[in-house]
């Protein structure tokens, strides 16, 4: 096996593997995937792929977003190849990924890798009926973050400190929800896919109004998005009719 750094045309390799997570996220054009994965990617092959992870390194912290066995490779050491190939190339202290609830095979790989589980989260989308469904609400409005002002805002809203900037570096649009001029949320919006991460308010009863209010913005009659570490916040959300899309434990570790 043989573990390389990704190339422009490995995307029908990409193609066809990324199915392999079923997240239920369309699949990147080849100019997005040219652009923004391929840089953070690295491929396994002997003859043929055999998986691939996509990672992505900001303030000294790494994100592990895919990582990705073949069907036919599985049980031969592939994911955990890829991973340790991961942490030589982070260039990071810290490392970070999402794992399906159920994955029980991905979940013993990585504590055994050093991660633990921080928190839960649920990943959701909402559709054009829900949407219609959400009443609109004077008293809320939506204005665009500037840079200054992201780390008081991640302390306000107890986000992770880099995520906002990490959405701008990645050419998302950190926006701002406020209540009568006062901060009642935030999140990263993703036009293009759509989709909003992060994503968090203050009280559960905004959840279902911000959400509209992004997908107005974003042009689009569905979006997606997840519920971080905030329960009360994916009730609210699954209240409104927005379908559940699976459970996720977040995990990090550090990187020796």
């Amino acid at each position: 096996m043989h573990i390389r750094p990704a190339r422009p045309d490995d995307y029908d390799t990409f193609v066809t593997l990324f199915a392999e997570l079923a997240s239920g996220d369309p699949i990147p054009e080849r100019a997005r995937f040219i652009e923004e994965i391929a840089p953070g990617m690295i491929v396994a092959e002997d003859e043929t792929a055999l998986g691939y992870a996509y990672f992505q390194t900001h303030d000294g912290d790494c994100h592990v977003r895919h990582l990705v066995t073949a069907p036919g490779a599985r049980r031969r050491g592939v994911g955990r190849a890829l991973l340790r190939a991961v942490r030589e190339r982070a260039g990071a202290a810290t490392w970070r990924l999402n794992v399906k609830r159920d994955n029980a095979a991905a979940l013993a790989l990585y504590e055994s890798e050093g991660f633990s589980i921080v928190y839960a989260s649920s990943a959701f989308r909402l559709d054009a009926p829900a949407l219609a469904r959400i009443e609109s609400r004077g008293d809320l409005q939506l204005r665009a973050l500037g840079p200054s002002e992201d780390a008081s805002v991640e302390r306000a809203l107890g986000l992770r400190a880099g995520l906002i900037a990490l959405g701008r570096v990645r050419k998302r649009e950190p926006i701002a929800l406020e209540e009568r001029g006062a901060l009642a949320g935030a999140s990263v919006l993703d036009a293009r896919l759509p989709g909003a991460f992060p994503f968090r308010v203050t009280r559960p009863d905004l959840a279902a109004p911000f959400a509209r209010m992004l997908a107005d913005r974003a042009g689009r009659d569905h979006l997606f998005l997840t519920a971080e570490d905030q329960p009360d916040v994916a009730a609210a959300l699954a209240h409104a009719g927005a379908t559940l899309r699976f459970d996720m434990f977040h995990m990090s570790g550090a990187i020796e």
